[in-house]
């Protein structure tokens, strides 16, 4: 059984089942890095509208 791991849902016996945690991991691990990367994104977009502000309020 590797790579999957048993559900078992104590409230609802009918609602036992393997499920790929592995992959169910990889999709969680997948949506944080898209996440991280906005957050880059947009904290580099501040940091430039910044910068570009300064410049201008100089002259």
């Amino acid at each position: 059984m590797e790579g999957n791991g048993v559900y078992y849902d104590s409230q609802n016996p009918a609602m036992n089942a393997l499920e790929d945690f592995s992959e169910k991991s990889r999709k969680d691990r997948n949506v944080a890095y898209m996440l991280l990367f906005v957050v880059a994104a947009l904290v580099a977009f501040i940091l430039y509208a910044k910068a570009t502000y300064r410049d201008e309020s100089d002259q």
